[in-house]
């Protein structure tokens, strides 16, 4: 991973609440980094909430989404994801036999 690339998602990262960065994780994987790339602040403001979030929330999670796919590519995210531990679940056991 590129030592520039890391400092610029460690920022983002120390300035949003781990659930919201998240989130933005997430939204980049469903709509795609150029995309998220490419979206204007018109077309951020131009979104509607649904029944489960604010147009607010919405909006940030966007503007966070935004920031991270202008400042590194996927892989760089996820490799910053597991250095962070982002993901590590402590206690996690999965069931045996599940189906």
């Amino acid at each position: 991973m590129r030592a520039n690339a890391y400092d610029k998602i460690k920022a983002i990262y120390d300035k949003t609440r781990l659930d919201y960065f998240v989130m933005s994780i997430a939204h980049l994987m469903d709509i795609g980094w150029r995309q998220a790339e490419a979206m204007t602040d018109e077309d951020i403001d131009s979104l509607k909430g649904n029944g489960l979030m604010t147009a607010d929330f919405c909006k940030y999670i966007c503007r966070i989404a935004r920031e991270i796919a202008q400042n590194a590519d996927s892989t760089d995210v996820i490799l910053f994801c597991q250095v962070e531990k982002i993901f590590d679940i402590k206690g996690f056991k999965p069931r045996r036999n599940a189906r």
